[in-house]
């Protein structure tokens, strides 16, 4: 607690003199974290007066604060480079919109057709701007973008800006072929032949004896061979589709 009677002031200070000397303590008292002015790590009800202080030349207070930080981030450079295509894309890139500038000098731009002097801006959103909708455009976002274009598009060229939407469906297609072999060896024992064997005992006399000797060979069986396939199917076909809005046409008086 800031304590009054340990201010530098001089006596004769003034009541509005005491108060902001109270108020200036309080401040510096404040955690750094609090009073950043980084874009990236303010505090979210902060936003918008820093976007103010940085002279962000559209804002809305119902856009997300992921497109708020983007925008105040870029507006310097924004401001640096207005009038350039350069900082047209840097605008409206902070809207997750990926632009298409053409000039009538260009190739395109003669083969269409376009007015001498003129230049033409197709963006094409990737996210909805007010909350999550079933169509990435409305007419909020449509009016928002044309207005971030026509404050940083140069004010003497004829301008063609059009807002679109891209459409993309993957489905995928994998075959092929996964071998398993399993190699199986079995054993079966099978009989040999008697073997007769005769000796001869001298006692008193001759004497025959026939030993028979059984013995068991194993012998190995044909080797079954078993194989496993896995087949895996997908298919993969990626389409997308441009669908654009001419939004407005100027003209210079």
């Amino acid at each position: 607690m800031f304590d009054v009677k340990n201010t530098q002031l001089p006596p004769t200070a003034t009541s509005l003199a005491q108060a902001l000397d109270i108020l200036e303590e309080r401040l510096f008292d404040l955690p750094v974290k609090m009073i950043t002015k980084d874009p990236w790590t303010v505090n979210v009800a902060l936003l918008d007066h820093l976007a103010w202080e940085h002279s962000v030349d559209v804002w809305d207070l119902d856009w997300p604060d992921d497109v708020k930080r983007r925008a105040i981030a870029a507006s310097s450079e924004v401001h640096r480079f207005k009038g350039t295509p350069f900082a047209i894309k840097a605008a409206l890139a902070a809207f997750d919109v990926d632009t298409e500038l053409l000039e009538w000098w260009g190739a395109e731009g003669v083969t269409s057709g376009m007015e001498a002097g003129s230049f033409r801006v197709t963006a094409y959103a990737g996210r909805a701007l007010y909350g999550d909708t079933e169509n990435t455009i409305d007419n909020r976002m449509l009016y928002a973008m044309n207005a971030v274009v026509q404050r940083v598009a140069p004010v003497s060229r004829k301008l063609i800006f059009r807002l679109g939407e891209r459409f993309r469906s993957d489905v995928f297609l994998r075959t092929g072929v996964r071998p398993a072999y399993l190699n199986k060896a079995e054993l079966d024992p099978g009989p040999r032949p008697n073997e007769v064997r005769g000796g001869l005992a001298v006692r008193s006399g001759h004497r025959a004896s026939r030993v028979s000797n059984y013995t068991h060979e194993v012998t190995p069986r044909t080797n079954g061979l078993q194989l496993a396939v896995s087949v895996r199917v997908a298919v993969r076909v990626l389409a997308v589709s441009n669908e654009t809005h001419d939004v407005q046409r100027r003209t210079i008086i």
